[in-house]
This record gives structure tokens, sequence and C-alpha cells, in this order.
């Protein structure tokens, strides 16, 4: 019951985060992100025409009528489509706080998989404003210790006897 609570904040915080948005179409918005891949179609199996940046800017058209995860964003003069989870109204800083408090480069913060997962400036903002920041705090501490976990997996299954794809 806890988690499932503890699920609903978060995904309540992030959902008011994207709300939070207010650009109209033809505003700037930022890409956040390592290697963001720009489709040249509102298709995920399509082969990116280009990568973008952390805090690179892009101008905004709106989500895509069928794929609302995919919005058309302007690029380097160039129309194309960026999963939403990529995308924040704020300009990430050279340096944010990771969820124990120490600063790290925007660059590594969004290598680390958070950034990924919509936890935007705007979204940590919201949460920290909404009495959520501890719970923004452990998004980032479980994306963190969760990859841990996944690549303990394989010695765990070879030293439990196990197949890759189950049972003995």
């Amino acid at each position: 019951m806890r988690t499932r609570t503890w699920a609903t904040l978060v995904a309540a915080t992030l959902l008011a985060a994207g709300a939070a948005w207010a650009v109209k179409p033809g505003g700037t918005l930022f890409v956040k992100g390592k290697d963001v891949k720009v489709l040249p179609k509102a298709d995920l199996g399509a082969t990116p025409m280009m990568k973008l940046q952390s805090g690179d800017e892009v101008v905004w058209n709106g989500a895509d009528a069928k794929n609302k995860q995919l919005h058309k964003v302007k690029a380097k003069g160039k129309d194309g489509y960026i999963l939403q989870a990529n995308l924040t109204p704020n300009k990430p800083s050279d340096e944010v706080l990771t969820g124990d408090g120490k600063p790290t480069s925007a660059q590594a913060f969004a290598s680390s998989g958070a950034a990924t997962k919509a936890m935007s400036e705007a979204g940590l903002k919201y949460a920290s404003e909404k009495g959520g920041k501890e719970i923004a705090a452990q998004v980032i501490y479980v994306e963190e210790h969760s990859k841990k976990a996944a690549d303990a997996v394989p010695d765990h299954v070879k030293k439990a006897g196990l197949t890759p794809g189950g049972g003995k």
C-alpha cells in the first residue's frame, strides 16, 4: 500500500509539472538528456535524423495528434519529433543537486537517467513548493540504485544456477 501511495504522489507531481509548462506552439523549450533523438516522423521506430544535447534549444509546435508522447519541434532549422520526457521549459543549469544534496554537472545528471524520467527542474521545483521534495529525491535515489541492482542480477542468476530465461 505504501508503494502505491508513493507512486501516486510521484505521478501527480510529474503530471502537474507537465501542466506547468504553459508554453504555446512556437515557444521555446530545452532538451534535457544526452544524445536525445530527433525523429523525422512521429514514429518511435524511425531512424533519428540528428541527436541533441542537454540545454539545446528547440521551437515547440505541440504534441502529435496520434502519439501524445512525441512532440513536434524545430531544431537546428529542421522539423522533427522528440519524446516529451526529453523536453523542459527551463534551460538545464550547469550544476544540479542530486538526491543526496551533492552538486553534479547537468551532463552527469542527464546520463544518470533522472532527466529522462521527467525529473526536470520544473518538476523538482513543483515538488519542492508542494512539499514533495523528498519524493523527488527518492525517485532519483531509486533510479541510481535500481541500475546497481539490475547490474547484479546476472551474477545472482549464475550463482543460483538459474538460466537467464528462468527456471533451473
